[in-house]
């Protein structure tokens, strides 16, 4: 990831999970996919944020908080 760019989350694996609402893959809502592409940086990190964090509720560890470090 360069910095002062913030890349899309997404891995490849676009599947929703109704049961929590988010993608499989990124963790991200149907909702934060859509706006990603015109999201400023700040909406992009608050959405890498809230990533991380469904990431540790579900068992997993947070992987975003080099990206949000190095671009806030």
């Amino acid at each position: 990831m360069q910095r002062g760019k913030i890349g899309s989350p997404c891995v490849g694996v676009c599947v929703i999970d109704a049961r929590v609402n988010a993608c499989y893959g990124c963790f991200r809502t149907p909702g934060e996919i859509t706006v990603w592409p015109s999201a400023s940086d700040n909406d992009k990190r608050a959405i890498l944020v809230r990533l991380d964090e469904r990431r540790v509720k579900a068992g997993m560890p947070a992987i975003h908080a080099d990206a949000i470090a190095e671009n806030g």
